[in-house]
């Protein structure tokens, strides 16, 4: 399981002033729901399913460009708030008068992008004649979002490394091995994920990140 990265061109994210003068709040949508984009040689969506609902009782980051020397909020601390809407999972933070830099980059389009890191658990690849196939991811692991100018990988330059894993991920997907489970059913499996290792690896990195917080 490899960590993945995507950038969304939303054109929503914005900053405002604090009521009480003393920062800023940051706000806007770090994906959209069933609203395909290219990646490499194929289009991908994600199914709004694939953020549980209890996102803002999970520990999720928000990072300034993906680097984690920068946090900037944390869902644990309740300076972080994520929420599904019916265009996708919304964003909003607040940022300190010493961020008045970053604010600022935001708010004059400097900074016009969201991004967001995560672990594929669920997909389903769809082969489709005469188009590029279709990857709909039906579960993951948030780890972060971040405001970024220019992506940390962009959707149409991925590593040799990571075109790998999703050649890999296609060929094991394709086909009646890749059926489309019942919500209920996924959210019932997310509710055991911190017993993964993979995510006990992830807990791990994020205490590490809570540290500068």
């Amino acid at each position: 399981m490899k960590k993945e990265l995507r950038t969304l061109v939303v054109r929503d994210l914005e900053v405002r002033a604090q009521e009480d003068g003393e920062g800023f709040v940051a706000r806007g949508h770090a994906t959209t729901w069933d609203d395909p984009y290219e990646v490499w040689d194929f289009e991908e969506q994600v199914d709004r399913g694939a953020v549980p609902d209890n996102i803002q009782e999970l520990d999720v980051f928000a990072f300034w460009s993906h680097d984690s020397s920068i946090p900037l909020a944390r869902t644990t601390n309740g300076t972080l708030q994520l929420t599904k809407d019916d265009v996708g999972l919304a964003v909003e933070f607040p940022l300190p008068a010493s961020r008045a830099a970053e604010a600022d980059a935001i708010r004059t389009g400097l900074v016009d992008r969201m991004s967001m890191g995560f672990y594929v658990t669920e997909q389903q690849w769809l082969e489709r004649e005469g188009k590029p196939d279709l990857r709909t991811i039906l579960a993951m692991t948030l780890l972060e979002v971040s405001p970024v100018a220019l992506p940390a990988n962009p959707n149409t330059d991925l590593s040799e490394a990571e075109q790998q894993h999703l050649v890999e991920a296609r060929a094991a997907c394709l086909g009646p091995k890749c059926q489309r489970r019942p919500r209920d059913v996924r959210e019932e499996e997310a509710a055991t994920e911190d017993d993964l290792p993979v995510n006990r690896a992830r807990q791990n990195r994020l205490a590490i990140a809570e540290r500068a917080l």
